[in-house]
């Protein structure tokens, strides 16, 4: 699939959309941001980035004041076409801008694609087998 896509900071309506279509939370703009992937004037992904602190104590503790990317999800029709890794690429970029050397993100062990996904783009686990709402899950880090 060819597609002609655009990654932004979400706008008001663009959080509106997402919150229906996606099921995603939208953060405080105080503690983060929403970037928004949009083909043919239609949200089809997002991701959010937040710079308040983990709420795992032992990340915090490994990694302090290290901005958290969360909620990647791109609709079904969309993935494998470099949208996820569109999002996470400006996701950084944005947080470059604000003064940040490095990224967090959370995978859950079953979803082998994000995985997948972060491993390729240069996230390496650091702290493995944490206990949450839908199982074991990793915390990947990368330099940006």
């Amino acid at each position: 699939m060819d597609v002609s896509v655009d990654v932004r900071v979400a706008s008001n309506d663009d959080l509106h959309l997402l919150s229906e279509r996606l099921k995603t939370n939208i953060p405080n703009p105080e503690e983060g941001q929403v970037l928004v992937a949009v083909v043919g004037g239609q949200p089809v992904g997002t991701v959010t980035v937040s710079w308040a602190a983990a709420d795992e104590p032992e990340v915090r503790d490994l990694f302090p004041g290290v901005p958290i990317m969360y909620r990647l999800r791109v609709d079904e029709p969309y993935r494998n076409v470099g949208i996820g890794t569109r999002l996470i690429r400006m996701a950084e970029h944005l947080l470059r801008q604000h003064g940040h050397k490095q990224v967090l993100i959370g995978a859950d062990r079953d979803n082998v694609l994000a995985r997948k996904l972060y491993l390729s783009l240069g996230y390496r686990a650091e702290l493995t087998d944490l206990d949450g709402d839908n199982g074991l899950y990793d915390i990947l880090v990368a330099d940006i």
